[in-house]
Parts: C-alpha cells; sequence; structure tokens
C-alpha cells in the first residue's frame, strides 16, 4: 500500500513540474499557503469528492485544480470568490471548489489534467474542461454562462493498475524530453523491460535463497530422525 502511495505522490509532483510547472513562488510563500487554506472556497479531497458532486445531481460545481504553492492559482480563487459572491443570488445551485492536486492525487489522476491550475464545470453526471489558459474574471463568467460546452462523461475511480501504467508513461515522457531517439508511445518497452527485471529478481531468489532454505529443512530433519533413532535405542537398551 506504501509503494502505491509514492507512486500517486510521485505522479502528482511530476504532473506538476514536469508537464507545466506553476509560476515559481517568491518569499512569502506562507501568506499563500495560508490564504489557500483561509479561503471561502470549499475545498474537495479524495474522501468527499464522489459524495459531493454525485449526492447533489441537482447542483452545478465550478471545481478548480490547483496547488497551494502556487502564486497564480491563489490570484484566481480570489477571482472565483468574487464570482461565488455575484452567482450566489443569481444561479443558486452553482457551488464553487478546489482541490489541490497533491494531497488529492487519486481525483486529479482521474480527469488526467495536462496543464495547472485547471477547471471543471460539472453538471449531472458530466463534465467540461476550462478552454482558455487566461483565468481572467471575464474569461470565467463565459465559461460559467456558455450553454455550449463540450460535456464529457464524469471518469470513474482510477484503480492500482492505471496507477501503475501511469508512472511507465510519466516516465516515457521524462525520457522523450532527455533524449531524441525516445519517443513518448514507447512506455510499453519499459514494462517489458520491467517484467524481464522483475521475473530474472524472482528467478535469482528462487534459485539461492530457496535452495538454502530447502537444505536447512533437510539437515533439520535428518537431525530430527538421528535423534529419534537414538532415543529409540536408548529406550531399546533400558526395556532389555
Amino acid at each position: 500500500m506504501k509503494i502505491y502511495l509514492l507512486l500517486l505522490q510521485f505522479i502528482s509532483f511530476a504532473n506538476i513540474y514536469c508537464i507545466e510547472p506553476p509560476a515559481k513562488i517568491e518569499k512569502s510563500k506562507e501568506k499563500y499557503i495560508s490564504y489557500f487554506l483561509n479561503s471561502t472556497i470549499e475545498t474537495l479531497n479524495d474522501d468527499n469528492f464522489d459524495k459531493v458532486v454525485h449526492g447533489g445531481m441537482t447542483n452545478d460545481f465550478l471545481i478548480l485544480f490547483t496547488v497551494k504553492k502556487c502564486q497564480i492559482c491563489n490570484q484566481i480563487i480570489k477571482i472565483l470568490e468574487n464570482a461565488a459572491e455575484i452567482y450566489s443570488n443569481q444561479i443558486t445551485n452553482l457551488t464553487f471548489n478546489k482541490v489541490d492536486v497533491i494531497e488529492s492525487g487519486w481525483t486529479s489522476l482521474r480527469f488526467n489534467l495536462e496543464r495547472l491550475p485547471n477547471m471543471i464545470y460539472v453538471s449531472k453526471g458530466k463534465y467540461a474542461i476550462f478552454p482558455n489558459e487566461n483565468f481572467t474574471e471575464l474569461n470565467v463568467k463565459n465559461f460559467i454562462e456558455d450553454k455550449n460546452k463540450q460535456w464529457m462523461r464524469l471518469p470513474r475511480k482510477v484503480g492500482y493498475l492505471y496507477l501503475i501504467m501511469k508512472t511507465f508513461r510519466l516516465f516515457s515522457y521524462m525520457l522523450s524530453q532527455k533524449f531524441s531517439f525516445w519517443d513518448e508511445s514507447y512506455y510499453w518497452i519499459l514494462i517489458i523491460v520491467f517484467i524481464i527485471v522483475f521475473v530474472f529478481i524472482e528467478y535469482l531468489i528462487i534459485k539461492f535463497c530457496c535452495r538454502r532454505s530447502n537444505k536447512n529443512k533437510n539437515l533439520n530433519h535428518r537431525h530430527h530422525h538421528e535423534h529419534q533413532r537414538q532415543e529409540n535405542k536408548k529406550h531399546k537398551s533400558k526395556m532389555e
């Protein structure tokens, strides 16, 4: 279980710092962290995401995927707070939420977001991705009021197999950035190499470690039988 959690943390960090890193943070880190935590926008996580989204099928949700230590992300939270005050009276069934992609890796992995910060609009079991990279008040307003959104079905929870496959794909992407001969789609080669190495290690363990253990077992059995024979001989001699 710990291995899967480590893989999840690795993917969460790598998605941020390898694919599209957030803006560099200046000296006032604590200011932005505390603002994220003290924001009026509610935070969703791996535990309550499905409960909130599927529990309120009559409600719409505007969800920001962000990072606590991202300066740009916290500026977007301010925009959402202003929008929440405006739309609280106009659209009563619209709620604003945020998700920290590092602390809620399973949720962010479901949507396979390729850039951060990112935003989705969820309505009646479907979602639409924010189409613009500029998170201004006007663009957010247009996204909320757009009636021709490109809807997709909400993805199900991902399992451990998907996590492992995602790890290999991420490694393949990192190799493609380093070496020109490597293509991102070659991740299946990494899987084959991993299986070969894993089988080879298992073979070595069985060949050397298990043989020793079997030898020790056989020796123990022999000693036990010899001891029993000696005991039987002593018992016979006493009886005679």
